[in-house]
């Protein structure tokens, strides 16, 4: 059978993530999507009409009401919603003026998952900014958030083919990834820390360029890499253990043709722009252009230990991270499992193309464990339970690429075999989101199961959609909110437009 073309189909491969990613999207709102409207509505970055709306939007004497995290996340959502604007002001114009004229003072029934939802949603009626806030997150998920991890699995599929010189084998790893690893769960809502794996992802494939491509130069590679170094700080300070990381794998990438000065002026050529961007905005926000966010909060739980909360490094929390039944890396994603054993079989390989070379590897794992220890002494990613596994985010493509050189060693079923399961595990948990928040003992019947939690409702209850599910506990918001829009029919329409997606063009075979 003939080879696909990776010109077709990485563009088939992006518009089928984006339309998977954007069927999965949910109405959650999370702090950049506050920062995003403000932006969108205002051009500010004062977020004072949603005070009291988020536990991270905090008031600083002088300057107003601002989120606690960077703002690169807000900024790129904050174009689709502006482009959005003239389709979702009227809307909730009108819902206004008839609830008004209808006398409406108390909100809807919702059946919510938890009482802060409920409260959150009451709280939202009541201002007016329901019906905003649903619309405006799903532009937003599906416009930012979603294109920008198709554009992930696209870069993944590119560097794939380069390295195992077999287009038809990156096809279906680049699915893996796409479906088969948290990168599905996390594209459903707007997520700084994913969106930094993926710009990270790209400066790394530039920087290692397997295909061996000469445009753009060795200098216009290593600016580029500046650049995603410096988006990756933007979009969070957790991006300068990526930027070393780049950093380090740029000069070993260019040492025999550019300089170390020049390599280290090059990257902070590309880093300059989102760097500027991001002092600026703290300026404007904070009146000090080089203090974090972080650094003007309110004293919240834990923001006694260390400077803010990042203290040295905790065996409990790296635990957490790895192994919580709530949010644990090994325990979202088993996939990655497979990339413990990579640095052992990948010595040993008998096809040289499947095997990482060494500098690659090691910066893949630089990365990883990197951010593994930085936020092993961050505090906060206790508070993942809320969310299932987050912080790591910026490390799935490059376990990935680890547990792709496991995963290539063993035999064709086994493969396959890990391969459905993955996708399995990881299409319940971005189908039925909400995993337990309180303490999980499954010896307990009544606690919770922690990612098992999405898995027993989809096994239980049915395929699932996020904003479907949202709508069907409301009441008040028409036919959406009857239960009378089934799952299986939005998925239905998403296999027949995949299916026009995939269809043989004249020429080619199936």
């Amino acid at each position: 059978m003939p080879e696909p073309r990776p010109r077709r189909t990485a563009l088939r491969l992006f518009v089928t993530c984006w339309l998977v990613y954007s069927f999965h999207v949910a109405t959650n709102m999370v702090r950049e999507n506050y920062l995003a409207l403000a932006i969108g509505d205002h051009l500010t970055f004062r977020v004072d009409e949603y005070a009291g709306m988020h536990d991270d939007i905090f008031e600083h004497p002088g300057y107003g009401w601002h989120i606690g995290s960077n703002p690169g996340a807000s900024m790129l959502a904050a174009i689709p919603y502006a482009v959005a604007r003239p389709v979702i002001d009227p809307i909730v114009t009108s819902v206004r003026e008839r609830r008004a004229a209808g006398g409406d003072i108390e909100p809807p029934a919702y059946d919510a998952p938890t009482e802060t939802d409920r409260r959150f949603f009451e709280e939202a009626w009541r201002r007016g900014f329901d019906v905003k806030f649903g619309l405006a997150s799903i532009v937003m998920q599906s416009l930012a958030m979603a294109t920008t991890s198709a554009l992930g699995v696209v870069a993944m599929y590119v560097l794939l083919c380069g390295w195992l010189r077999n287009s038809r084998r990156a096809l279906w790893l680049a699915l893996l990834y796409a479906f088969g690893t948290p990168l599905f769960l996390r594209s459903g809502l707007l997520n700084h820390n994913m969106m930094m794996g993926t710009v990270a992802l790209v400066g790394f494939g530039l920087l290692w360029n397997p295909s061996g491509r000469p445009r753009p130069s060795s200098a216009g590679r290593v600016a580029l890499a500046g650049l995603a170094c410096g988006l990756a700080v933007l979009l969070d300070y957790s991006g300068v253990i990526v930027a070393a990381a780049l950093a380090g794998f740029a000069r070993w990438q260019v040492r025999h043709e550019i300089s170390w000065p020049r390599t280290v002026g090059l990257l902070t050529l590309g880093a300059l722009g989102p760097l500027l961007l991001l002092w600026f905005y703290q300026w404007r926000s904070f009146g000090h252009p080089f203090l974090p966010p972080q650094h003007w909060m309110p004293p919240v739980e834990y923001i006694e230990v260390g400077y803010q909360g990042l203290g040295v490094p905790s065996l409990e929390i790296a635990r957490s991270l790895a192994l919580d039944l709530r949010y644990g890396l090994f325990v979202s994603c088993p996939l990655f499992v497979l990339a413990l054993a990579a640095p052992f079989v990948n010595r040993r390989a008998a096809d040289g193309r499947a095997s990482l070379p060494t500098p690659v590897l090691v910066c893949c794992a630089a990365i990883s464990v990197g951010l593994f220890v930085f936020f092993g002494g961050v505090q906060y990613t206790r508070w993942q339970f809320n969310s299932g596994v987050r912080y790591l985010a910026p490390a799935f493509p490059f376990l990935f690429l680890l547990a792709c050189v496991t995963l290539l060693r063993l035999r064709r079923p086994l493969q396959i075999a890990i391969g459905l399961a993955s996708v399995a595990f990881a299409w319940m948990l971005a189908m039925a989101r909400d995993v337990s928040g309180g303490k999980v003992d499954l010896a307990d019947p009544d606690a919770g199961l922690g990612v098992l939690d999405p898995v027993v409702r989809v096994l239980t209850e049915g395929p699932q959609l996020p904003a479907l599910t949202t709508l069907s506990r409301m009441e008040g918001y028409g036919i959406l909110s009857s239960g009378s829009l089934h799952p299986l029919v939005a998925f239905a329409v998403l296999g027949a437009l995949l299916y026009l997606v995939w269809r043989p063009r004249s020429g080619e075979r199936p």
